[in-house]
Formats: C-alpha cells, structure tokens, sequence
C-alpha cells in the first residue's frame, strides 16, 4: 500500500507536466512540505512553531523560485495538487513503518522501488494499448522521461532516508 500512494503521485505529476509548466509542477509537488506537518497533526503529533515556520518558508521560497516569471496557477494544477497529498501520505506511511521496523530500511525502499519502476511500466503500457504511444507525441514521451529520471533520481534518496529514519526510531 505505502508503495501505492508513490506510484500514483509520480504518474499525477507525469500527468501534470502535460498541462502545466515544470516550474507550476515542481512548485506543486513542494506543497509536500505542508502535507506532512498537517498530516502528522492530524494524527496527533504536536508540532513546535518551528516546524510551522520551516513550512511557510518553504512554500514561499518555492512559489518565488517557480513563478518569479508571472505564470499563476490555473484549473490545469488541480492534478498537480495530487502530487503534495500522494507524495505526503507516502511519506508518513513510510516513516511509519520503519518505526515498526527500524532495520529494514534498504528492503522497504527496494520495494518501493520495483513497484514504482512496476507502475512506470504499466502506466506506459496503458497508453500503448490506447494508441496513444504507438505515434507518441513528444508530450508522452517527455512525462515518461521525467517520471523515470524522477524515480531513478529519488532511489538513492528514499534510500538514505529510510536508513536514517530507521536508525532515530533505534
């Protein structure tokens, strides 16, 4: 299931590089930064006024980094705005188990990985089996790349994460 809400948030944001711009894209997958604070409040856990401003912060820095050109957010970012929730609950639930397991941080992330790499493949097989990547459009192709270079790029990250998550819950 923790490997679900990845999946889906990568294929979110493939689907919202088609309509929107990458600078709107990744401004939206920052919100990821307000998800995780409101979801671990929702859930109980008390949060200092640091953590609050750490947030604000950087969701400013962000949103001044990625419309500094002038481009507001338009309907087109409502799929975008999946991203931040899947990404966040994804997360949490990872923190989560590795709580419950403190040294099994290289295997949950190996799972996660094949399954990310499982859905990546699925998710281009959808479009093929619809036509739409038997004369792909530079677009199809393009939120494939992205999505995979995400993937290939967050492994080694998610990695030393889980690792170091796992070892504070020791």
């Amino acid at each position: 299931p923790i490997c679900g809400w990845l999946s889906i948030g990568y294929i979110a944001q493939a689907v919202c590089l088609q309509t929107c711009s990458a600078g709107a894209t990744a401004f939206l997958a920052s919100l990821t930064t307000i998800v995780c604070p409101l979801i671990e409040r929702l859930t109980g856990k008390r949060l200092d006024k640091k953590a609050w401003t750490a947030t604000a912060l950087a969701v400013l820095g962000a949103a001044c980094l990625e419309f500094g050109g002038g481009q507001a957010p338009s309907s087109a970012d409502l799929v975008g705005l999946l991203q931040p929730i899947l990404f966040g609950i994804y997360l949490w639930k990872t923190e989560n188990a590795l709580e419950e397991h403190p040294d099994q941080g290289i295997p949950i992330t190996a799972v996660q990985t094949s399954v990310v790499a499982l859905s990546s493949v699925a998710w281009w097989g959808f479009w093929q089996q619809h036509g739409v990547a038997a004369h792909p459009g530079v677009e199809v192709i393009a939120s494939t790349v992205q999505s995979s270079t995400n993937f290939v790029a967050s492994s080694p990250t998610a990695s030393l994460d889980s690792q170091q998550i796992g070892r504070a819950h020791v």
